[in-house]
């Protein structure tokens, strides 16, 4: 549902009263300049951003370990990757908030202008609900980069060079996708906390939108009892993924602080499984400011996390990880235990040690996750010393549970118990592994989903 090209016209029909019936200039004015947001800081554009965003303009884009250069005709459809992780990255539109940031560190238009080509193209071809296995997560992810990029450019006040129907357009998606996330919801965990944002994001931001004021509603309710099963009574992700554990923490510091500045009331109970989550996060953080790949887990910069925690929660010690031992008060204990994860780190009660040169060992006692995302590694551990690693543990490496041409089910190596630091008795996995591939390789059981007409006995 487009917005016309005529200006006279009225946009369409997903926004309400009187919006329907503003002219395309005049709605987009009013998108543009006259709405008052809640307060929100955008990330600091740095020139990382700006070398990201060069490769997009040069139609560059690394997913999931793996660089193509794609076509000079945007098919959206198109993967060229083997491995269809790489397409469901490509389609949460990360890359949205890099050429967003750019644009509003340099000023050059043609930021700006990849943008808004790369958005519609997007809009224009696909439909909703396109990857079907994404259960609407890609969508929430992608809702939550237009978001933002949009907010990174109202914020910088380079925002007001946007095309009228482009703003329209965009806008309009977002309520088809924040409804679509809403018909679709996971029962569960991190996704369904992705989804309750996202819809929670447009409701709140775009309440002209006919549904808005009641996704609001609804994702505020449901989100904040989510977050209360999503995060233990010991402060950690019940997937028990490190990566996973912070992502979904930094969607909740988000939540919560657009809350607050909304004037939305928010449990005590929340505020302080949120605190406990990110001081667990911190104790994780590994002296070169990575994190142990515990699960399945990537490596990202989530310093972000951490300066989001200190401006709501005021711990000091929260400072001191968002900015790697410069500021702030070093952990205390140095030493602590989360839901049977042990941190250990000799010196953080050292003031003159640097952040970078503790001992840290990172020891997992946990049981195992729920869901698909935890590794069968029970008593491994990781070790840095000196500022390096020394004893890692390997991460997730994919998704993907077909096997290669050699027949090798990468997702099954990087789960098993022998590739951790821990103990295998008898050449046995911890717990067996279901591969989700209808071809698993010899020796390996496949998943099966029984649906509900199993169960049916037709007499």
């Amino acid at each position: 549902m487009a917005c016309p090209a005529n200006d006279q016209s009225a946009p369409g029909t997903l926004f309400g009263e009187p919006f329907s019936k503003f002219a395309l200039k005049q709605l987009a004015h009013h998108f543009l300049v006259a709405k008052q947001l809640p307060n929100w800081r955008a990330p600091t554009p740095t020139r990382e951003h700006v070398k990201r965003a060069d490769n997009i303009i040069a139609r560059i884009f690394t997913y999931i370990g793996e660089t193509f250069c794609l076509p000079a005709h945007t098919d959206w459809s198109y993967n060229p990757s083997a491995d269809k992780e790489w397409l469901i990255a490509h389609h949460k539109h990360y890359f949205s908030i890099d050429l967003c940031q750019a644009w509003s560190l340099t000023g050059d238009q043609s930021y700006l202008d990849a943008w808004v080509s790369l958005t519609t193209t997007f809009i224009d071809q696909i439909g909703l609900g396109t990857i079907k296995s994404s259960d609407a997560q890609v969508e929430a992810k992608r809702v939550e980069s237009w978001v933002t990029s949009y907010l990174v450019l109202r914020q910088s006040g380079r925002h007001l060079n946007l095309p009228p129907d482009f703003v329209c357009k965009l806008v309009e998606r977002l309520g088809l996708e924040a409804n679509y996330i809403a018909a679709n919801l996971r029962p569960s965990r991190n996704h369904r906390t992705f989804q309750l944002f996202a819809m929670f994001l447009v409701g709140l931001l775009f309440p002209e939108l006919k549904d808005g004021p009641a996704l609001r509603d609804r994702a505020h309710g449901l989100l904040v009892q989510n977050l209360m099963t999503d995060f233990d009574a010991g402060g950690v992700h019940v997937e028990r993924s490190t990566h996973y554990h912070n992502i979904t923490l930094e969607t909740a510091l988000g939540f919560l602080e657009l809350a607050i500045a909304a004037g939305l009331d928010i449990a005590q109970a929340l505020r302080k499984r949120l605190r406990l989550a990110a001081r667990f996060a911190a104790y994780s953080l590994l002296p070169d400011g990575e994190i142990p790949l515990i699960g399945d887990s990537d490596n990202l910069d989530h310093r972000a996390l951490f300066e989001a925690a200190y401006r709501l929660f005021g711990d000091p010690q929260l400072l001191w990880a968002a900015t790697r031992g410069e500021s702030g008060i070093p952990l205390y204990p140095p030493s602590y235990s989360f839901s049977g994860y042990f941190t250990l780190s000799d010196g953080s009660t050292d003031f003159s040690q640097p952040f970078s040169k503790r001992q840290h060992i990172f020891y997992d006692c946990a049981p195992l996750g729920e869901g698909s995302h935890s590794h069968y590694d029970l008593f491994s551990l990781c070790w840095s010393a000196g500022g390096r690693q020394v004893i890692v543990d390997p991460g997730r490496f994919t998704y993907h549970a077909e096997p290669d041409q050699n027949g090798n089910d990468w997702r099954y190596a990087f789960k098993r118990t022998s590739n951790h630091n821990t103990v295998e008795v008898d050449g046995l996995d911890q717990t067996r592994y279901l591969s989700k591939s209808p071809r698993p390789p010899a020796g390996i059981e496949r998943v099966r989903r029984r649906m509900l007409w199993d169960n049916l006995r037709l007499d």
